[in-house]
């Protein structure tokens, strides 16, 4: 007969036996007891939903119902004898052939009947592990491998790491770089890079943007390098700056080029000066020397009325040799000048061109204000624009010259807009991306392709804009020219 004690006994083993099954079926892992005749006595819903099984593994032997597991150095065989053996728990992943074709994460304990195994598929995981592996190992290649000067700072701008490209430029090992304060860096620390990291960093932490100039460093040997350097903040998922990355680039070679380029062009644009000027010269010189003639030969009265007119032909030849002179005289620093000053020179030149093309000249200055500027060099890009204008209109045309106060959309700084527009044949629209390139021309071999491109390396010294709007429409073809200038000396 069963006492009272004993059925409370069993009644408690039994809802004890019930809150188990219910946590090991609620549990994401797979569970197997096996007693120590490798028979499974019991097995989780989770675990014959990760083992692919549709019969019952209770009662099973488990080396029977999983053979791939038994193979040469298998971590499963190793595991489970020592833990049945010895009592020894074991945890390890390894990888289940045959039909599953899985990765599993085991735990295996011991029981005083056997072994408890547990156990999940961490197929998925292993496989994006090892994604995010190759992908770092690629990234760290690029990092490593790269020519470019490249490193990891903190936000307070601590050195974590560089490159190797940076190691071999400054002559350092990855350990002596560790932990410094960059601007304390041998690479950095001398002239304007010291300077120049500490302005980034400030910039940097109120503005949130990349900063990216142009920095000078003198070698020990005496040699001046020029670097394309930037500072870029790396944010995390909150949008607080967790590291900064500072790259540089030896630009040194391709800003030797760029000077060569624009003194080629300096030059040419003398050589098609001159051919200008001669031919304005060339006409009023030979009326001189007809009226000169005819003076000779001419009765008194008339003779008078003839050498006054070459009087006059001769001051316009000493005008233009004058406004010539202004044209190339360039000052050491920047000075003030009109929009009607830089103008007029100019358009004294191409007098006589633009009677010969027929072109009407439309003027209209609305401000004389004048701007700090180099004089020279602006009336470069006004030559420039002002030809290219005549070129475009072989048939003759309008040539509209305007000044007015503007400023930049983008900084708010006020300046002097300059509009240079014509009635020519239009620019298309696919070679309106590249004007300002270097080498690219429309004028086939009688073009150098420079013009425009040392006209926007002016203005981008001038801290200016220069844009262009042009159509090939009939009845509304035209290209029209904008040049700003800011008031304030901003020019370098």
């Amino acid at each position: 007969m069963i006492s009272a004690t004993s059925r409370i006994a069993e009644r408690e083993r039994s809802a004890i036996a019930n809150q188990l099954s219910l946590v090991m079926g609620a549990t994401t892992d797979g569970v197997l007891c096996l007693d120590r005749s490798w028979k499974i006595i019991y097995s989780n819903p989770r675990a014959q939903e990760i083992l692919q099984t549709t019969g019952e593994l209770s009662g099973r032997q488990f080396w029977e119902a999983f053979p791939e597991a038994e193979f040469e150095g298998s971590p499963h065989v190793e595991h489970y004898y020592r833990a049945m053996d010895t009592g020894i728990p074991g945890r390890f992943e390894a990888f289940y052939p045959g039909r599953l074709q899985a990765w599993f994460s085991v735990v295996v304990q011991p029981a005083d009947y056997g072994i408890v195994i547990f156990f999940r598929d961490v197929t998925r995981q292993r496989i994006e592990t090892e994604a995010l592996r190759d992908r770092e190992a690629r990234l760290n290649a690029i990092y490593s491998t790269s020519l470019e000067y490249i490193g990891l700072l903190t936000p307070d701008g601590t050195l974590i790491d560089c490159n190797s490209a940076s190691l071999q430029f400054a002559g350092n090992t990855r350990a002596e770089c560790g932990g410094q304060v960059l601007r304390r860096h041998a690479l950095v620390h001398r002239d304007a890079w010291s300077a120049g990291i500490g302005s980034s960093r400030h910039r940097l932490r109120h503005s949130g943007e990349t900063f990216r100039s142009e920095l000078p460093l003198i070698r020990s040997n005496g040699d001046t390098l020029l670097f394309d350097f930037s500072l870029t903040p790396v944010r995390d998922a909150n949008g607080a700056v967790v590291f900064l990355v500072p790259e540089a680039r030896d630009i040194t070679a391709v800003k030797r080029t760029e000077a060569a380029l624009l003194q080629s062009e300096k030059l040419a644009a003398v050589g098609r000066l001159a051919s200008s000027i001669a031919h304005e010269i060339n006409n009023p010189l030979e009326s001189v020397m007809n009226l000169i003639y005819l003076a000779r030969h001419a009765p008194p009265a008339d003779a008078e009325r003839y050498l006054e007119i070459a009087d006059q032909e001769i001051r316009r030849v000493s005008i233009i040799a004058n406004q010539t002179l202004r044209f190339h005289k360039q000052a050491s620093k920047p000075q003030a000048a009109t929009s009607a000053d830089l103008f007029s020179t100019v358009m004294s030149i191409y007098e006589g061109r633009l009677h010969t093309a027929r072109v009407r000249v439309e003027k209209r200055f609305r401000t004389d204000q004048p701007v700090i500027c180099f004089q020279g060099d602006v009336r470069q890009v006004l030559n420039n624009l002002v030809a290219n204008a005549l070129e475009a209109m072989p048939l003759g045309g309008r040539l509209l010259i305007r000044s007015r106060k503007g400023q930049d959309w983008k900084t708010k700084r006020p300046g002097l807009v300059l509009t240079i527009a014509d009635n020519g044949t239009g620019i298309n629209p696919a070679a309106q991306k590249h004007i300002f390139d270097a080498f690219f021309t429309t004028k086939g071999t009688a073009g150098n392709g420079l013009g425009l491109w040392v006209c926007q390396e002016i203005v981008d010294r001038h801290h200016g804009k220069l844009r262009v709007r042009s159509t090939q429409r009939p009845g509304r073809n035209g290209t029209t020219f904008t040049f700003f200038l800011p008031f304030d000396p901003a020019c370098e």
